[in-house]
């Protein structure tokens, strides 16, 4: 299991070792608040952080070893939601939120093997797409702004 925290570190715990007193078994510090630590659902052996400025981060492996980072505008600003990294379910892509200064706002998919945007989701609206979810099958990508709802799908041509 993965924490993270305001005070940039995250923490991993092995749940089988859970006790009346838990101790991680790895600790990492960053320097910004981590909104999110997340592992990714098919290899169970890459986790993907990210802070609330604008860097996203890969670890890999058995020991979380730092992989690369991945600079991303994905700044935190108080009247949003913690902007969060989601996996696919199958691929090794991530969906991010992206917040501009230059109103150029959206999604971008991120390709974590390579750390490269590979497409970017902007439906024209202003405001942060602030919660973003792929469905089971990773066809289908489900956003929020505010009440209102997106559901992006690729056309079929």
């Amino acid at each position: 299991m993965a924490t993270s925290s305001v005070d940039g570190t995250f923490k991993l715990w092995d749940v089988r070792l859970m006790s009346r007193k838990p101790n991680c078994i790895k600790s990492v510090k960053q320097e910004f608040a981590i909104n999110c630590a997340t592992f990714c659902p098919t290899n169970g052996a890459t986790l993907v952080t990210n802070d609330n400025k604008d860097e996203i981060r890969v670890y890999r492996g058995p020991f979380c070893e730092l992989e690369r980072v991945v600079k991303h505008n994905h700044k935190q600003y108080q009247e949003t939601s913690l902007l969060k990294a989601t996996w696919h379910s199958s691929l090794d892509i991530i969906l991010m939120s992206k917040s501009s200064s230059d109103d150029i706002q959206g999604i971008d998919i991120i390709d974590v093997r390579k750390g490269n945007i590979i497409a970017h989701l902007n439906d024209g609206e202003p405001g942060i797409l602030a919660i973003n979810t792929f469905n089971a099958t990773g066809d289908v990508i489900a956003s929020s702004r505010g009440s209102n709802l997106i559901i992006w799908k690729r056309e079929l041509t």
